[in-house]
């Protein structure tokens, strides 16, 4: 399963585009990250509260440099950019990936260009979310997104030749929701209806 972000990280993800910096893109990113990774450990998951403790002071000094600042000493495709880009192997990846694209996502090229280099068991489906989660997103309509997951991956984690009922081989192989038109100047239509086309 791979929700996508841009299968080059360096000419697709919020870095450069065209060699230039992506200045609100990698700021922004830079410093919610350096937040998201000094939050503390769940305490749960240490039996002694000194372990907690530490764990959390261990993972404050790592979050204490900004990502921005590695991301601006690589200001040039490479072996850094490489790795998280499965542009670079696809030949590498040999097991069936189910690919998860929103149009208005700011990746939304992202899963139609994978299409093309993922092998035959891939999939790829591309709704009409935005950047989050398929059944939740803002941009509707919405999908069983957790029952599509579920499907996947019992067909392809568990002993899938024993249940007739679930082929995600009989799946598409490309799924695009395509909206139907309306007047640019009905601004009260709601732009959510359309249906998808293999």
């Amino acid at each position: 399963y791979l929700f996508t972000h841009y299968d080059d990280r360096y000419k697709g993800d919020i870095h450069y585009e065209g060699g230039a910096v992506i200045g609100n893109g990698m700021l922004s990113w830079a410093s919610e990250m350096l937040a998201r990774n000094a939050i503390p450990p769940p305490p749960r998951c240490f039996a002694e509260k000194g372990k907690w403790l530490e764990a959390w002071k261990e993972r404050l000094e790592k979050a204490s440099k900004s990502p921005a600042s590695s991301w601006l000493h690589h200001q040039t495709p490479g072996t850094f950019w490489n790795q998280g880009s499965i542009a670079a192997n696809y030949e590498k990846l040999t097991m069936p990936v189910l690919a998860i694209g929103g149009l208005e996502d700011g990746y939304k090229d992202s899963a139609t260009k994978m299409a093309r280099y993922l092998n035959e068991g891939s999939r790829v489906v591309v709704g009409p979310w935005c950047h989050d989660w398929p059944d939740v997103s803002t941009a509707v309509p919405n999908t069983d997104f957790l029952t599509m997951c579920l499907t996947w991956f019992s067909f392809h984690l568990k002993d899938h030749h024993l249940d007739d009922s679930n082929k995600c081989s009989d799946w598409p192989r490309y799924q695009l929701f395509v909206r139907n038109s309306f007047e640019p100047s009905d601004i009260t239509t709601r732009n959510d209806i359309g249906s998808y086309r293999v």
